[in-house]
C-alpha cells in the first residue's frame, strides 16, 4: 500500500490544471488496489447507477 500511495502522489503531482486541487488516494476493494486522486474544488455529487 505504501508503494501504491507513492505512485498516487506522483500521479497527483503531474496534474497541471489551473484552479484544480487534487489529493492522492489509495483504497482496497475486494482484493483490488485502486490508485488515483480526488478533486477537492467542486461540490460533491452523488453518482447512482
Amino acid at each position: 500500500m505504501n508503494l501504491a500511495y507513492k505512485f498516487a502522489e506522483d500521479v497527483t503531482r503531474s496534474v497541471k490544471v489551473s484552479g484544480l486541487t487534487v489529493d492522492p488516494v489509495v483504497t482496497k476493494i475486494r482484493g483490488d488496489i485502486l490508485v488515483g486522486f480526488i478533486e477537492r474544488n467542486r461540490t460533491p455529487k452523488l453518482i447512482t447507477g
